[in-house]
């Protein structure tokens, strides 16, 4: 049996308790049918024991289960806020699974582990904290809103997460003009969505109703550019077609088609340039023309746009008045 040498908690990557499962083994069939755990009864599994502080109230099961009153503590006794003899740093602590996969009652020695809290491994916790570095404790990245220093947080961490309402869910930043520590609130901190804990490309998110704002405008103006290009390809057609058939009044008698008096015959050489110059413009020019104006025009609506991932603008579309919004979002970030 485990004697009563108490072991400092080490997360370690062994999961089996051996001495653990001697012990089990050693037991009557009628004694291991009181500890199965069938029917709410206890289980003979390997749990470590919280080590707690003199400042600290534990409520604690034998499967591993606590809620602990104290001190902002992410990890060992001199960790955190409570470790360096601040005032005014309590937290809550609500922890299922010390040490997760890793839990173990005793090491190889049979001796118990006391187990500190630990924000890596432990399987699912609820952290309330009244001055903490959260982003800190639990390794997690700037994301674009920062990463606050001895403030309050509540942080949840679990292998999956649902927060669930029968009715809406807001996200809600900048409720009050001061932070838990008297400070005042100058700026507003936006919502990170950070998948991955990968904050190399954050960028903002897109405002929906104003994104299709912009994109109508859009189709607006190639729409209307489209009709422009057609027009002047119309009359540029036509311009050529005269110029092809074009005779000029002439004295002498013979020289008009078809024995006719008067008039020049049309030019061939002309022609034949018209007629190669036109199948030439339909087959690269015109494409190249289209979109040399496409871009001219994107490139203005750019710059008409560009305001809207700054802020408010007036319109300066005659066919779409008045204020518009941002098209990119001021706080709110994504990867």
């Amino acid at each position: 049996m485990a004697d009563n040498t108490r072991c400092r908690s080490v997360v370690d990557e062994t999961t089996t308790d051996k001495t653990r499962l001697e012990q089990f083994d050693n037991l009557t069939d009628k004694e291991k049918a009181r500890v199965e755990g069938v029917g709410g009864t206890r289980k003979f599994e390997g749990v470590p024991q919280f080590l707690s502080l003199p400042s600290e109230k534990v409520i604690t099961s034998d499967s591993g289960a606590s809620i602990v009153l104290g001190r902002d503590r992410p990890h060992s006794r001199f960790s955190g806020y409570g470790g360096r003899g601040d005032s005014h740093c309590s937290q809550i602590d609500l922890v299922c699974g010390r040490h997760g996969h890793y839990a173990k009652a005793v090491d190889d020695k049979g001796r118990n582990i006391l187990a500190d809290p630990n924000f890596h491994a432990d399987a699912a916790r609820i952290h309330i904290s009244q001055k903490t570095d959260v982003d800190t404790n639990f390794g997690l990245r700037l994301a674009h809103i920062g990463s606050p220093r001895s403030k309050s947080a509540i942080a949840l961490k679990a292998d999956n997460i649902r927060i669930i309402a029968r009715e809406g869910i807001k996200l809600v930043t900048k409720t009050d003009d001061k932070n838990s520590q008297g400070g005042k609130v100058k700026s507003t901190t936006g919502i990170a969505l950070c998948a991955g804990n990968d904050d190399s490309d954050m960028q903002p998110l897109v405002k929906g109703t104003a994104l299709t704002t912009y994109l109508e405008n859009i189709n607006l103006s190639i729409q209307e550019l489209g009709g422009i290009v057609n027009h002047f390809w119309a009359l540029f057609q036509a311009t050529e077609t005269v110029l092809a058939n074009h005779t000029h009044a002439t004295v002498c008698p013979l020289a008009g088609p078809s024995g006719v008096p008067g008039y020049t015959v049309p030019s061939i050489e002309l022609g034949i340039m018209v007629t190669a110059n036109t199948a030439q413009e339909m087959a690269m020019l015109l494409p190249s023309q289209v979109m040399n104006k496409v871009n001219t025009k994107i490139h203005e609506l750019n710059q008409l746009f560009k305001p809207l991932t700054t802020g408010k603008v007036l319109s300066a579309d005659p066919n779409h008045p008045g204020w518009q919004g941002r098209l990119l979002s001021k706080h709110n970030y994504t990867n």
